[in-house]
């Protein structure tokens, strides 16, 4: 399923009831975005953050490498957009860091 875009109405497949626009459904303990009945509370998910939760749970797996670059004054890494999309992390917006044993920690 598309993502529907706001203002457009869907009716619930199971009830025929109003389907809106939610971002808190629980998918492999990640919060997605997605349509909720406000009726019976059927949910669909958006099919493309379901991915991104997906491709997230594989670099877990596989690892993931970010690699350092100079930006100004800074050292800056790049964060996979598919990490981004799961984690609600926007340009512009602040994480928490961490440093224990030569760890780097990053909070969203």
């Amino acid at each position: 399923m598309k993502m529907a875009k706001k203002g457009v109405p869907h009716t619930c497949i199971e009830c025929g009831g109003k389907m809106g626009l939610v971002k808190d459904i629980n998918f492999r303990g990640y919060q997605v975005s997605g349509l909720r009945c406000t009726k019976c509370k059927f949910e669909e998910m958006d099919l493309e953050m379901a991915g991104e939760v997906i491709k997230l749970e594989k670099m877990k797996v596989e690892g993931l490498t970010a690699r350092a670059f100079k930006s100004g004054n800074s050292i800056s890494i790049r964060i996979p957009m598919a990490l981004a999309r799961v984690l609600h992390i926007i340009p512009g917006g602040e994480l928490q860091l961490k440093t224990r044993d030569h760890v780097l920690e990053i909070e969203a």
